[in-house]
Parts: C-alpha cells; structure tokens; sequence
C-alpha cells in the first residue's frame, strides 16, 4: 500500500527548530515566552520612573518659588497639629502691614526646644498650658505649698509619645504650600492613585467672654418657690445671668415637705464653624472645671444635653425651656473632682448636635432634672449642685470647653497632599 504524504489531522504540525538551538522544541517557546515577560515588565517600569524623576523635579521646582512669608517655620517631622481656617490673612515678614494672601490657610502647631525642668518643679503635674513649682514645705503642719505657672490661650507645652516635652510654636500658610512642604515629594502619582486625601486635626472651642460676639455661657433658674418637682420643672425660668463666673446645676429643696425652691440649668455654647462642612467627626469631649459640688439632697449625676437659647450671645429666662432631654453623655457625682477638668464624652447624639459650620449650643443638667424624676432623699432646705467655672473667668485656663476630634476629606486639586 502506498505511504500517505497527509499528516494525521488529529496531530498539531511539528514546531520548527530556530537555527542555532539545541533542546526540544518546547525549551524555544519557554525562551520565547520569558523575553516577551521581561520586555512588558521592563518598559512599564521605565516609565514610571521616568514620570516619578520628572515629577519630583516640578515639586522642587515649586517648593523653590514658594515666597518666604509662606515657608514653613520648621522641618515637617516637628509639626504636631494643624487645622484649615476657612479665612484668614497671612501678612509679610519683612512688613508685618503688608498681607500677602488672603482666603483658606492652614494653621499649624510644631515642637521647637525640648523644654529644661525648673528647679523643684512636678512634673507629673505639667500640662500643656502649666507649670508647677514646689515653693515650700512645712513637715509640722504636713502642708506643701506650690506655685502655679498657667499660660492660656493655644497650649504652649507639647509632650511626645515618650513622655519628652517641648515648647509648641505655631504659623499659619496656604493650602498649597503647607501640602507641598508637608510631603515634599512625588504629588502626581499620589493623586492618580489616592482620589481623596484626609486630614486629621483637633480643634479646642471655648465660649466667649462677656462682653460676648458670637457664644455665650451661664445659666437659667426658677427660684423663690413652693412647688413640687414636675412643677419647678416644667414652669418658666426667674433668673438668667451671662456674665457670672460660676454656673450652677442645681436643685434646692423648700421648708415644705417634699417641694422645692430652685431649679438651676447650665448653658454652653462653642462656634465650632472652623471645622467646616467637609469635616467628620470621630469623637468629641466637653469639659468643665470644678468650682464646687453638694449633695444634701443626694448624689445625682451631671448631664450634658442640647440647648436652644433664643440668642447665641446672651441668655434669657425663657431660655429655662429651651433645653433638650436627650443625654449625650454624664459624670457621676463622686467623678466629678476638685481643683481639674471634668469630661463628658459625647455618645452619637452629641456628636450629631455639633454644628459643622456653625454654633454648637448645648445644656448641663442633673439626672433628675432629664428623667422628671427625683430620686434623691427630700431634706428641708436640702441643696445638691454642680458649680462650674464660666468663661468670664479669667484667662481660659479654667473655661468650659469643647474638644472635637474631627478629619478634612479634601479632593485631589493640581497637585494638593494631605498627610496626617
């Protein structure tokens, strides 16, 4: 029978061999195969190096025309904090009278000189606006006099997380350069990969003093009378007063039996508008200092709530009902301690009651005064109160205040960064 010159169609054809090569045919296609693999990865590389290398030459270029007045004061790994303020004006160096931008800026705190311990100085009693000094001892009276060095306004003191302190100084920039400075490198890639960038701060808000501008503090009472407590409650308020130095949550029981003679509420309001619309909030604290504490009626706890004074500046008697009842957090009685802060921590509620962009208005009350429902022991002219130090007090050092910790999305813009 004659041979067939047709291959077998169920057998692929023979792959041939390149001149040159020794090896099964299969090794040829492995060699193939591994060159193709090298060159895609190769030049992909390539580019983006290229891209990277020309990239981080326009930053520098960039960093290099940034005006004097607008570097930033120290090596980025000093800045501590910083915070966007929606306006503000950054003035000239050299002349203090000339303003050289104006709009968005960037407000940041950093740490300079590692700060020398005085002379019988406690440190454990350092905070970062005080200083305390042991200035003498009497060991027959067993009493310890100290001296207390208080700066308010910004903290002035920074402790790291090893414990070290330094003294904290502060400047102020645009948006752009603090961005360019802060990172220093590569922005065009950053941007491609990251569509958002966000930006951690705190942000500290006291009421205003009297005479007031856009917050106030202080209280409303329902005093001078002879009611039961869901009446005392739910009356209008007597008294209001905006420019005292203490605020009183307090209940204050009359000759007769079972009713009482004040009703006292606390009122706190803090512009809190620099957070802007953008922030999310992750936590927030509000903290009042001790000026005294009572419980001849019993232990209660202090409670911090909504308020809806018909002014941001003043307080009314009206005001006496405009309250919320929802808690957004408390302190016990035993908690609540001399001579320091006392802080609230604020639930959801509390969180949701901060205004963004606005005032942030809020009430301190006792348990009972939330719950309508008095659970204390009545005694004839039995007095239980909260007192708290007001924003009329001097300095800030002992002033109600609001701690938000809040982050900044900001979306990518030219070659914007925002590092935490």
């Amino acid at each position: 029978m004659p041979t067939s010159n047709k291959q077998n169609s169920s057998r692929p054809p023979a792959v041939p061999a390149h001149a040159g090569q020794t090896g099964s045919p299969a090794q040829g296609w492995w060699h193939w195969d591994k060159s193709k693999l090298l060159q895609a990865l190769l030049i992909p590389l390539v580019a983006v190096l290229l891209i990277v290398g020309i990239d981080y030459g326009i930053t520098q270029i960039k960093l290099s025309q940034i005006p004097e007045s607008l570097r930033i004061n120290t090596n980025r790994d000093n800045i501590i904090g910083a915070q966007v303020i929606p306006q503000g004006k950054i003035y000239d160096k050299q002349d203090p009278t000339k303003v050289i931008y104006e709009g968005e800026v960037v407000k940041y705190a950093y740490k300079t000189d590692k700060i020398e311990d005085k002379p019988n100085e406690v440190i454990e009693k350092r905070t970062k606006h005080s200083r305390t000094i042991k200035i003498g001892e009497d060991k027959k009276k067993q009493t310890i006099t100290y001296q207390l060095e208080v700066i308010s306004g910004v903290p002035q003191y920074y402790q790291d997380e090893n414990g070290e302190w330094y003294q904290a100084d502060y400047g102020t920039t645009d948006i752009d350069t603090y961005a360019l400075e802060t990172r220093g490198g590569v922005t065009l890639l950053a941007n491609l990969f990251s569509p958002e960038k966000v930006y951690a701060t705190i942000g500290t808000f006291y009421p205003d003093a009297d005479p007031e501008t856009s917050t106030v503090d202080g209280y409303v009472v329902r005093n001078v009378v002879d009611e039961p407590f869901s009446t005392i409650r739910d009356s209008a308020g007597k008294v209001a007063d905006s420019s005292a130095t203490n605020t009183q949550i307090r209940l204050l029981a009359s000759a007769t039996s079972d009713q009482f003679n004040l009703l006292g509420r606390s009122y706190a309001l803090f512009n809190t508008s620099t957070i802007s619309a953008n922030g999310v909030i992750s936590s927030a604290i509000f903290s009042g200092y001790y000026s005294d504490k009572l419980n001849g009626l019993g232990s209660t706890d202090l409670h911090l709530a909504a308020s809806t004074p018909a002014s941001n500046t003043n307080l009314v008697i009206a005001d006496y009902q405009n309250i919320s009842r929802t808690s957004f957090g408390s302190i016990t009685y035993a908690n609540f301690l001399a001579a320091q802060y006392n802080d609230i921590t604020l639930n959801a509620a509390g969180i949701a009651n901060i205004s963004k962009t606005g005032i942030s208005k809020f009430s301190l009350q006792t348990s009972w005064d939330i719950t309508n429902s008095f659970g204390g022991i009545w005694a004839s002219s039995g007095d239980t109160y909260f007192f708290i130090t007001t924003a009329d007090t001097a300095g800030t050092s002992q002033d109600p205040k609001l701690t938000v910790t809040y982050t900044i999305v900001i979306p990518p813009k030219q070659d914007v960064i925002w590092f935490d």
